[in-house]
């Protein structure tokens, strides 16, 4: 059974755990990198978020090679391949969890809609805040995992992303 769903108050240190993060994963993976991106509500300085550091990372080749596959798996994430999303492979990591990889092609549609959210929240404290009020208002009773509070955050994730198109 996944983790309860919590939303826990911005952390500053949550930046330094992406660093940290994007650097092993650069340092493992190589060439084979064309992008790392801070991605997801702990990107978003002041808002609420899981714990969960979200990575979206540009991959030369995709689907992703069995060598990044292992590669990622020796440093401990798990590949869950696209789960329901085309155009990238979910990595996870830690338990409790602590990482999300998102890998996507370079210039991908996923990686892109990643920034492009981060980016407009970072811009847009008053779109944050609704942003917050959804989460809150769809997490009681979640797991972390939830499909449900993932759809519940479809029709503003949408919204943002349709200002970009």
């Amino acid at each position: 059974m996944d983790d309860p769903l919590v939303l826990h108050q911005y952390d500053p240190n949550w930046p330094k755990r992406f660093l940290e993060e994007e650097q092993a994963v650069s340092d493992l993976l190589g060439e084979e990198v064309i992008a790392i991106h801070h991605v997801g509500s702990t990107s978003v300085p002041g808002l609420l978020a899981k714990s969960i550091i979200d990575i979206a990372l540009e991959i030369r080749q995709y689907p992703p090679s069995q060598a990044l596959i292992e590669a990622l798996a020796s440093i401990g994430y798990e590949h869950m391949g696209e789960s329901g999303v085309r155009g990238r492979h979910w990595f996870r990591k830690g338990r409790p969890r602590s990482f999300h990889i998102h890998a996507a092609p370079e210039n991908g549609e996923v990686a892109r809609a990643q920034v492009q959210l981060r980016d407009f929240l970072r811009k847009h404290p008053e779109a944050a805040t609704e942003y917050e009020d959804i989460k809150k208002l769809n997490a009681e009773g979640k797991t972390i995992d939830s499909a449900e509070y993932a759809a519940a955050k479809g029709a503003f994730i949408e919204r943002v992303l349709s200002t970009y198109r």
